[in-house]
C-alpha cells in the first residue's frame, strides 16, 4: 500500500512539472531580450514598486482614519473635539509622509526599468529599417521626452519646503515616468510584430472538403472540360484565406467573458481598459488565473498578430484606470484607450495630459 501511494505521489508531481505551460506575455518576451544583470536590476525595480504599493496602502489607511476622526469630532464636546482633531491632524501628517516615501519608491523603480529598456531599445533599433524604424523611434523619443519631464518635476519637488506641494510634484513625476515605461512597452510590441514570423492562416474545414472532392469531379470529364471546370471552381478552392485587418473579438471560447454594455458619463466615444498580457498563442484559463484572478476577455489584433488579454472593466477616465491597475498589481500591465470602439495606438492622441491616481 505504501509503495502504491508513493508511486502515485511521484507520478502526480512529475505530471505537474511537465504540465506547466510557458507564460506568453509581452512582459516575459521583454525579459528574454535582457541580459542576466539587467534582469536582476529589473527584479530590484519590481521590489521598489511593491514597497511603494505597501506604503501607499498604509497611507490610505491613515488618511481614512483621519477623515473618520474629523467627522466624529463634530458631535463631541469641546475638549474631546480638540483631542480628536489633533489626532486626525497627526494621522494626516503621517499619511502625507508615507505618500512622499511611496512616490520616491515608485520613481526609483520606474527609473530603473526605464534605463534598462532604453539601453535595450537602442540596440533593437539597429535591426529595423524604413517606416518600421521611424515608428519605433517615434515611440522611443516620446518615452524619453516623458521621462525628462518627470525628472524635472521631481527636481522641483525636492526644492519645495511645503510637504503637500512636494507630494504633488512627486506624483506628477512618477506618473510621467510610468508613461515613459508604457511607451517603451509599446515600442517593444512594435518590434516583436515586425521581426517575429507571423502565423500562417488556418484553412477552414469547408475548404479542405472542397479540395478533397475536386479530383473526383475532374476525373469523369474530358481534358478540355477539365480546364473549364478548374477555372469555374478555382475561386472557391484555391483562393487563399485572408482575415480582415480590423480587430476581431472572439466570443466562442467559454473561458473568457465578453464585457457588458458600457455607457461612460463623460465621453461616449472614449474609454480605457487595463491590458494584463499579450500572446501569439491563446492562453489557457488556468494560466490567466495565475496572472490575474478576475474576469478577463481577449482580442485578436490582425495588425500585431497577438492575443491581447484585458480586464473586463471599462473606465471613463485615465485616472480611474490607473487606480484599478495599481489595485490589481499585475506586473507589466498597462492602460490602453479606445475611441469609437477602436483601439488607439498612441494614447497621447486621446489624453494629452493624464491625471494620475492619487488618493490623497
Amino acid at each position: 500500500m505504501k509503495k502504491i501511494l508513493t508511486t502515485y505521489i511521484f507520478l502526480t508531481l512529475l505530471f505537474g512539472l511537465f504540465a506547466q505551460e510557458p507564460e506568453y506575455s509581452l512582459y516575459s518576451e521583454i525579459k528574454k531580450q535582457l541580459s542576466a544583470d539587467q534582469q536582476n536590476t529589473l527584479s530590484i525595480a519590481e521590489n521598489d514598486i511593491k514597497t511603494g504599493d505597501k506604503l501607499r496602502s498604509q497611507a490610505n489607511t491613515l488618511h481614512q482614519k483621519a477623515q473618520t476622526l474629523t467627522q466624529q469630532a463634530q458631535n463631541l464636546k469641546r475638549r474631546k473635539r480638540r483631542k480628536a482633531l489633533k489626532k486626525a491632524k497627526q494621522f494626516e501628517q503621517q499619511a502625507l509622509n508615507l505618500y512622499i516615501e511611496s512616490n520616491k519608491k515608485y520613481w526609483n523603480g520606474n527609473t530603473r526599468i526605464y534605463k534598462i529598456y532604453k539601453q535595450d531599445l537602442n540596440k533593437l533599433a539597429q535591426k529595423l529599417s524604413g517606416q518600421d524604424k521611424t515608428d519605433f523611434m517615434q515611440l522611443v523619443n516620446q518615452a524619453n521626452n516623458s521621462y525628462s519631464k518627470g525628472k524635472t518635476a521631481m527636481k522641483i519637488g525636492l526644492k519645495q519646503k511645503d510637504p503637500k506641494l512636494q507630494n504633488q510634484y512627486f506624483t506628477k513625476g512618477v506618473q510621467l515616468a510610468k508613461e515613459a515605461v508604457e511607451l517603451q512597452q509599446q515600442a517593444y510590441s512594435l518590434y516583436f510584430d515586425k521581426t517575429k514570423p507571423k502565423p500562417k492562416p488556418k484553412i477552414s474545414q469547408t475548404q479542405t472538403q472542397v479540395q478533397k472532392t475536386k479530383p473526383a469531379q475532374t476525373q469523369t470529364t474530358t481534358k478540355p472540360q477539365q480546364k473549364v471546370t478548374q477555372k469555374q471552381t478555382q475561386p472557391a478552392i484555391t483562393q487563399p484565406y485572408t482575415q480582415p485587418k480590423t480587430v476581431v473579438k472572439h466570443t466562442q471560447q467559454p473561458a473568457y467573458q465578453q464585457p457588458p454594455a458600457y455607457h461612460p458619463a463623460q465621453n461616449q466615444n472614449v474609454y480605457f481598459r487595463v491590458q494584463i498580457a499579450a500572446s501569439r498563442v491563446p492562453l489557457s484559463a488556468r494560466k490567466l488565473q495565475q496572472i490575474y484572478p478576475g474576469q478577463v476577455y481577449y482580442e485578436y489584433d490582425q495588425h500585431d498578430h497577438y492575443y491581447k488579454y484585458l480586464t473586463i472593466e471599462k473606465f471613463a477616465t485615465y485616472q480611474q484606470a490607473d487606480c484599478f491597475k495599481q489595485k490589481i498589481g499585475v506586473p507589466g500591465a498597462f492602460i490602453v484607450a479606445y475611441k469609437n470602439g477602436q483601439r488607439v495606438r498612441d494614447i497621447h492622441q486621446v489624453v494629452p495630459q493624464r491625471i494620475p491616481c492619487n488618493s490623497y
